[in-house]
């Protein structure tokens, strides 16, 4: 699973970065609200038609199955949402539980996120705002950023269980892998992301991303 903590001091190379035209970590080249918006919109169109079968899926979470995997993805998006809205959203330990959010309208709890985390990030100013999270005071772009990585990985994860093969478009790896170096090192001290898997030479910028993660994308047909 993913979950958000500050930056590790120590960053180390497992795998070359699938692209960095800004030669920084990738995010200084893509433009957060339009990552966000796109991650957002395939993870809606992945729920479009959820059924009770596909709840109960398992998922490359280990311990999360589909309806607890999207109920996590949603109440990350609300989580980050309410840094900048300040509107009621499920609380930490709910997100990392995957406490169900779904209840019996699991698409429309999905848009309804969405739609809410579309609202907020394209207010006038809030991606230059100082924002307060449980993890000391960030830019609103870096919360968006957050935000999108945790949609663009989750999105991965939900396509994977239903047996759908996903290769992201460069826009969305390239954000993803800066987040992912920094996050990653610390969420596995932590004990919450799996070591990296090795892939072929010939893998996709998808395949390296999520194998960086810990996923391995065989699981995906």
């Amino acid at each position: 699973m993913t979950q958000t903590f500050p930056p590790s001091a120590s960053e180390p190379e497992v795998a070359a970065r699938p692209s960095d035209p800004a030669g920084t970590d990738g995010r200084a080249a893509v433009d957060v609200l339009e990552c966000l918006r796109e991650a957002e919109v395939r993870f809606q169109e992945l729920t479009a038609e959820l059924t009770a079968a596909d709840l109960v899926r398992a998922t490359p979470c280990a311990l999360w199955d589909v309806r607890a995997l999207v109920s996590h993805t949603i109440g990350a998006m609300d989580m980050y949402s309410s840094f900048a809205d300040a509107a009621p959203a499920p609380d930490f330990e709910t997100v990392m539980a995957g406490r169900d959010l779904l209840g019996a309208a699991p698409h429309e709890a999905v848009v309804a996120s969405c739609t809410r985390s579309r609202r907020t990030w394209s207010e006038p100013g809030v991606l230059q705002r100082d924002l307060q999270t449980p993890w000391g005071p960030m830019t609103g772009e870096r919360v968006a950023a957050q935000s999108a990585f945790s949609t663009i990985v989750h999105g991965w994860d939900l396509a994977a269980a239903l047996g759908q093969r996903v290769d992201l478009p460069a826009n969305l790896v390239d954000l993803s892998w800066g987040l992912a170096h920094e996050l990653v090192p610390v969420l596995r001290e932590a004990g919450v992301m799996e070591a990296p898997v090795d892939v072929r030479d010939e893998a996709t910028p998808t395949e390296r991303l999520l194998a960086f993660m810990g996923r391995d994308p065989s699981q995906a047909p």
